[in-house]
């Protein structure tokens, strides 16, 4: 359910489903929204969605619509996200997020296969930026990342989110394949730039 104040009429609460979770959106690729049928118009956004027992799983975010209206898809962004930022503003009055360097896609199972992969998952590097944290820890086009701190990458929207959200000067161990053969490399964080 979400509650909101959708064109100015107070507490107004609707009802759907949740379709999807870590649904990545273009242009976004640091939060994993939560995607649902529930109808979200304006005066929703910032409201919470509650799941069935009336725990807060997430604030309701935005809506893709042809009409404008609540007709189409909503997203909302997890409930431990927002903490989370929440958290970091007040500790530092703004967020801060890790970088590495690189630019990566997700393996696909032709990648995988001429990669000499087990798995369709992971994240390619096509490319790394010079002076990167990624150049600093010997990261090279052609690997492929499947793991960051013990964590499994599944793609490169993976990557990009446990990236983000390392406190950069961090030093962390990252699991690549190079030559179809597994490598270990540890990476000094960098910070991402304001904008």
């Amino acid at each position: 359910a979400a509650i909101g104040s959708p064109f100015g009429l107070e507490n107004t609460v609707t009802a759907g489903i949740v379709s999807a979770k870590s649904r990545e959106l273009p242009g976004d690729a640091y939060v994993p929204f939560i995607q649902s049928d529930v109808p979200i118009n304006p005066g929703n956004s910032g409201g919470p969605l509650l799941n069935m027992r009336g725990e807060v799983v997430g604030v309701n975010s935005q809506i893709y619509s042809r009409s404008g209206g609540y007709m189409g898809l909503s997203f909302s962004i997890p409930i431990d996200v927002a903490m989370r930022v929440g958290d970091e503003l007040r500790a530092h009055g703004r967020v801060e997020r890790g970088l590495l360097g690189v630019t990566v896609q997700t393996v696909t199972k032709e990648l995988a296969e001429s990669f000499g992969l087990d798995t369709a998952s992971g994240a390619l590097v096509s490319g790394v930026a010079a002076g990167s944290a990624a150049a600093a820890a010997g990261v090279q086009p052609g690997d492929v990342i499947v793991a960051m701190e013990g964590k499994a990458i599944a793609s490169a929207a993976d990557l990009s989110r446990f990236v983000a959200d390392t406190r950069p000067g961090v030093r962390a161990s990252l699991e690549v394949v190079r030559d179809g053969k597994p490598r270990k490399l540890a990476v000094e964080v960098g910070r991402a730039g304001e904008d």
